[in-house]
């Protein structure tokens, strides 16, 4: 996938690619910002390599100021001190707990669902895509420091919570369905139904373990993991390849440089 998009990027936009090389091909261009708050939070992360996760997810809007990040800040505190008041009770269960953050977060912020929009859209509108809410999501998760992975595929993101235990699938596109846990029963028949289609043998299944089997095959694929700075860059990407359908090939250009 990696090395996909860099090969895109360069047959892409080889141009401007061959006019910097033709000047200096080992100097660095200067970055193009869309905005102060984007290049101040650039800079603060290169002086210190200290990730400001939701710093980043809304500098992809080119009208965010620090009077607006500090508006969706004050959202999300908002929103946790609803929870800690309303859902205490069932943090003692991560099951149902995680189930009362999916249907809340999505009864308090997610709206509508269109295909290219950026993080910001979610506070401004409730307009959301599967890589925005999953930032959401994510970044409701740390907070309440349950674990979690963010799954790519190659047209989708999604996340599973408790991914060595209780492996609960998060589909943030669909409001009603998008939460499954699969029980003990289920995963055991799963992996029963590789064995006997010989998608996997028992050796495999006695050494990895069934809930590693499963997981591995279940969610697709196991090494499909991406951190949230890689989900970051694919809102850069996605920008690239919208701005580039619609011919504004030299901002595309900006938003995967």
């Amino acid at each position: 996938m990696k090395n996909l998009l860099i090969s895109f990027a360069f047959a892409l936009f080889s141009p401007f690619l061959m006019a910097a090389d033709s000047v200096d091909s080992l100097k660095k261009p200067d970055l193009t910002y869309h905005s102060e708050f984007e290049k101040n939070n650039f800079q603060a992360y290169i002086a210190d390599k200290q990730f400001d996760t939701i710093a980043f997810l809304l500098a992809i809007d080119s009208s965010m100021t620090r009077t607006n990040a500090r508006q969706v800040d004050n959202d999300l505190s908002a929103f946790y001190k609803t929870i800690d008041t309303e859902g205490d009770k069932k943090k003692k269960n991560l099951k149902k707990f995680v189930d009362f953050l999916f249907t809340n977060i999505h009864a308090q912020f997610l709206k509508k669902y269109e295909e290219n929009v950026v993080f910001n859209r979610i506070f401004q509108d409730g307009v959301y895509n599967c890589i925005t809410a999953s930032a959401l999501y994510a970044l409701v998760f740390e907070h309440y420091g349950i674990p979690y992975r963010i799954k790519e595929l190659p047209t989708h993101i999604y996340i599973v919570v408790d991914p060595d235990e209780l492996s609960i699938m998060i589909e943030t596109t669909d409001p009603k369905g998008g939460y499954f846990v699969p029980s003990d029963k289920f995963k055991k028949n799963f992996v029963n139904e590789l064995i006997e289609s010989k998608m996997v043998t028992q050796t495999e299944v006695n050494t990895e373990g069934g809930q590693a089997i499963f997981e591995k095959h279940y969610y697709d694929n196991q090494n499909a993991h991406i951190t949230m700075p890689q989900l970051v860059a694919l809102l850069y990407y996605n920008k690239a390849l919208a701005l580039n359908d619609i011919e504004k090939n030299k901002a595309a250009f900006f938003e995967l440089e």
